[in-house]
């Protein structure tokens, strides 16, 4: 699904926001590693993406009733935000090459 509309003639660059929440997270790693006083802001956007997946698993476990969607869902919209970005990264990548003039 990212792929497809990462190929689409107008992307729609809000499908991007799990690429771009990765990207983020990957600069501010780098950034942990060359400068150790900011090891905070890394483990602060991980901590909250972590908070963001363990809160939709408690609300999954509440409607449906079910105590292993606390395990369950986190783990699931984790593999799903990780395909869409990478979906979303090929589809950019596969618009870019067709773009490009052959040589």
């Amino acid at each position: 699904l990212a792929r497809s509309r990462a190929a689409l003639p107008r992307p729609r660059w809000i499908h991007a926001a799990p690429l771009v929440a990765g990207a983020v997270v990957c600069l501010a790693m780098a950034a942990a590693f060359i400068a150790p006083a900011v090891w905070w802001i890394p483990a602060g956007l991980v901590l909250g993406y972590a908070s963001l997946l363990a809160a939709a698993g408690v609300n999954a476990a509440i409607r449906q009733g079910d105590p292993a969607a606390l395990a369950g869902v986190p783990l699931l919209l984790l593999a799903q935000h990780t395909a869409h970005a990478a979906g979303f990264t090929f589809g950019l990548l596969d618009r870019l090459c067709r773009t490009l003039p052959a040589r």
